[in-house]
């Protein structure tokens, strides 16, 4: 601790005030004066005396050792006796402590949950023991910048080849339809490698892990539980281990549950975690897997990243389609959303501006409290206190402000780590208040008593005695010089809410443009229920298409011969599948467009367009004859028929996609979905006969007829009057799968806002404070200029002119920060230019709306004051 000694020692020689020898022990005091008597007797004067012998003094190392403990032990009691002296001066300001505390608590809560989700996406996007020089593995084809996961060719080859990396493990994403009890239940699944967990070196929160010889040929079948999963499903019991989770075709002896805080980028959702078997990674498995892999000793991402380049130049890596891929290096963080990773920093910005304008304000209530104590300082220091003495009595005060604050803030973000992650689009993993998070707040908390307590604490020992004593008031320019700050202060917290509500605004837009949009069909009354055909017993496509046909035809008799609209159709909102083409017609192949881009496909049964009522402006949709025995045929939606088609008609026309010639038989609206649109990935779409492309997952869609809930349990009944084996993974309205898809844009917009208003509130009442003790301490001046003829009029628009400069001034920089803040926002929203400028005079009139009501309040209250009384009272 001697850092600590030393840091005191240092402090106490900068705000000692006073002789250094009256605060000396009454020992060193009488070794002191025999020395000061010895230099009287030698016939010096009483000065130099006592100059001689304090230098001399001075000089041993026994006086040095006893000065350095008198500093500490000085050093600790004048702080408890400030802290005692502060607690009683908070304790006769219970509104102004409450106030103050409650805005730094409020602004440090905001700023540390920000900081927790920031830290859990940015920071430590992996929480495992072992993520130093963890990469991940992929594919890569530069040319169209599309990434995927390796094929067990780049797995073998870097097993084999590859010197960079010490270790590498694989997993697979799979699905598993849980059954036995109740209804079956789909449940996402991943598969590892047997060396996975510990690779990574992940403690199981009860039981074991997946360990190696576990993905053995033979080997018994095992299962580890998400935490999130056995707490959900099992209550948290600890006898799970050794139960059974049984499938159609395996049953899982469960073994272990995963730790709360274990996270690994996309699947953090999944519950179930099953070793391989055999172990994918093998030439004879074809299944395209995750790679993970360890960084050799002293190998950097960029050097494995040559050898890998090197070893795929000597290998080309070649996919089943004949396009060869690159392999490519990536850490967690490049990982990381774009778009996800921008939102969270905008947040986290946001909750920091939010802050700075709460010290704002306790900085001008402290500089105006300051000017209050005027007496009361020039008191103490008239007793012998010196500046520093003071100096360091207001920042006790502050510091007290500042822990109590933090201490607030610290109950608010538990709180708010509780409630957010249901409020978020996405899950981050487990949010926690770790070493890491209790540190920024209190690093925030240190800044913030800083922020603002320095500046009142420096002004606040500053003044003149004699003015102060006898209760007048400092010279005129001091005033004018301490308003000068206040209004700065005011001007900053100004700018820095409208920097918010710009965000807020241009935010809220982008999401209210995306809710509204014409999605190109008719939601009324839309139900959907989804469900997908796992499992080896529908791994054929010939065993799809006649239990999608039974299924049809019973919709069919259930429903649309009873006049309610129903159909079948795969991907209908979310989880939509796409390809990467370049659509060919038939005859216009020189002219056509050639590079690449994604289409949205789907596979729909006839009456899909008119169920939807989606209207087709060319040709005709699907039919019953429109089977695996008839040509092949596809309905494409307007947005494709006008790039490729140009302005021919598509209907009757062939068109390649991939190897696949295809008969063009209409023509749709487009379907504008919001999530879809953000990206601009809407443009192209594709529809195919389920007849003659079925898929694993389908969803089932139809108009409410009567009880909403009666017509999703006759959609159940006949699913599973096919196979009662089969989960429904989902059901939800068209509407609720709408706005399950603008999640993201609507947390983003929600939060942003709050911080808005709360920036708002704050300006306004830091507006309203600094211009009321304005008032307050010219209430004498007032009174003057009405008793010689002012008019109420005159007094009030001088006061109200006097308050709204600073706000003049901070709406004008907050313009400027908010169109550098648009610039950083642009990849969050759609459609929404960042120099709209109706946003731009819709805030800065209603931050001077907001800001001229709190100028008023006092301002009117000035105006009506009289003038004898005013002058009577001063």
């Amino acid at each position: 601790m001697s850092w600590l000694r030393s840091l005191l020692e240092r402090l106490a020689v900068l705000l000692r005030p006073g002789r250094m020898d009256s605060e000396l022990s009454e020992e060193m005091e009488h070794h002191l004066a025999m020395e000061i008597e010895a230099n009287r007797r030698a016939g010096m004067s009483e000065a130099e005396a006592r100059r001689k012998a304090l230098v001399a003094f001075g000089a041993t190392e026994w006086y040095r050792e006893r000065v350095r403990e008198g500093r500490v032990t000085w050093q600790l009691e004048t702080l408890a006796r400030d802290l005692r002296c502060g607690l009683r001066t908070l304790g006769k300001r219970r509104a102004f402590a409450v106030a103050a505390i409650v805005t730094l608590g409020v602004g440090i809560g905001m700023t540390t949950t920000m900081f927790s989700v920031v830290s859990s996406v940015i920071l430590r996007p992996l929480p495992v023991q072992n993520a130093d020089g963890l990469v991940y593995l992929r594919r890569y084809r530069r040319e169209v910048g599309l990434s995927a996961e390796p094929n067990p060719q780049m797995v073998q080859l870097i097993r084999e080849e590859a010197s960079s990396f010490k270790r590498v493990e694989t997993l697979a994403v799979t699905e598993l339809d849980l059954v036995g009890d109740g209804e079956p239940l789909r449940v996402g699944g991943v598969q590892v490698s047997g060396g996975f967990f510990s690779f990574l070196g992940v403690n199981p929160a009860l039981g074991r892990i997946i360990l190696a010889g576990d993905d053995a040929e033979g080997s018994p079948a095992v299962a580890v539980l998400s935490h999130r999963f056995w707490v959900d499903r099992f209550g948290e019991d600890p006898g799970v281990l050794g139960r059974s989770l049984r499938t159609d075709d395996q049953a899982y002896r469960i073994v272990g549950v995963l730790p709360p805080e274990f996270r690994l980028a996309s699947y953090l959702n999944l519950p179930v975690w099953i070793p391989h078997t055999p172990a994918v990674g093998s030439q004879s498995a074809g299944t395209p897997v995750e790679v993970l892999a360890k960084l050799a000793d002293g190998v950097s991402a960029e050097a494995a990243q040559a050898e890998l380049d090197a070893i795929l130049r000597r290998t080309p890596l070649e996919d089943a389609e004949g396009l060869i891929w690159e392999g490519r290096v990536e850490t967690p963080r490049d990982r990381i959303d774009d778009n996800l990773r921008t939102a969270v920093l905008v947040l986290q910005i946001a909750a920091g501006l939010v802050l700075l304008i709460g010290c704002g304000n306790l900085a001008n209530l402290l500089l105006a409290l300051g000017e209050a104590r005027t007496r009361e300082l020039a008191l103490r220091s008239a007793l012998g206190a010196g500046r520093g003495r003071l100096v360091r009595q207001l920042l006790v005060e502050s510091s007290l402000l500042g822990i109590l604050g933090g201490g607030l803030g610290l109950l608010l973000t538990v709180w708010s780590l509780g409630v957010l992650p249901s409020l978020l689009p996405q899950d981050l993993g487990h949010l926690r208040i770790d070493a890491g998070v209790l540190a920024f707040a209190l690093g925030v908390s240190l800044l913030s008593v800083l922020g603002f307590g320095l500046l009142p604490a420096l002004r606040g020992s500053r003044h003149n005695l004699a003015e102060s004593i006898k209760g007048g008031y400092a010279l005129d320019v001091e005033k004018k010089a301490r308003f000068g700050v206040r209004g700065v202060l005011v001007g900053a917290e100004v700018a820095m809410a409208v920097v918010l509500l710009l965000g807020a605004g241009l935010l809220a837009k982008s999401f209210l443009g995306l809710n509204a949009l014409d999605t190109g069909f008719d939601r009324t009354e839309m139900v959907s229920v989804s469900f997908q055909l796992q499992g080896e017993r529908y791994a054929d496509p010939e065993v799809q298409t006649p239990f999608y046909a039974d299924l049809f035809g019973r919709i069919q008799t259930r429903f649309v011969s009873q006049g309610v609209p129903a159909t079948i159709a795969s991907n209908f909102i979310s989880d939509l599948a796409a390809i990467y083409e370049a659509p060919m017609p038939e005859g216009m192949e020189s002219s056509a467009e050639e590079t690449p881009r994604l289409i949205l496909t789907r596979a729909v049964a006839p009456g899909f367009f008119r169920t939807l009522g989606v209207p087709l402006h060319q040709g005709r949709g699907f039919l019953p004859g429109d089977d695996a025995e008839a040509e092949q045929v596809v309905v494409v939606n307007d947005g494709l028929a006008r790039r490729y088609f140009q302005g021919q008609d598509p209907v009757g026309s062939r068109l390649r996609l991939g190897e696949e010639w295809y008969r063009v038989v209409g023509v749709a609206e487009t379907l504008r979905l919001p999530a879809l649109e953000s990206y601009g990935l809407s443009e192209l779409q594709v529809y195919y006969p389920f007849a003659q492309s079925p898929g694993v997952g389908m969803t089932v869609l139809t108009r409410v007829a009567g009880d909403r809930s009666s017509t999703i349990q006759l959609l159940k009944e006949e699913i599973w009057s096919i196979d009662p084996s089969i989960p429904i993974s989902r059901v939800a309205t068209a509407d609720e799968l709408l706005a399950e898809s603008l999640a993201q844009e609507r947390f983003n917009a929600m939060l942003m806002g709050l911080f808005a208003v709360t920036a708002i509130i704050l300006g306004a009442v830091g507006i309203y404070g600094v211009v009321a003790y304005d008032v307050n301490r010219k209430v004498r001046e007032i009174g003057i200029r009405v008793a010689l003829g002012a008019a109420r009029g005159d007094v009030l628009g001088h006061v109200m002119l006097g308050g709204l400069r600073p706000v003049a001034v901070g709406i004008a920089v907050g313009v400027v920060g908010a169109f550098l803040l648009g610039r950083t926002l642009a990849s969050l929203l759609h459609e929404v230019s960042t120099n709209d400028p109706w946003m731009f005079f819709a805030v800065g009139v209603g931050t001077a709306a907001v800001a001229t009501l709190a100028t008023w309040l006092p301002a009117r209250r000035a105006a009506g004051n009289d003038p004898v009384s005013s002058l009577r009272a001063e």
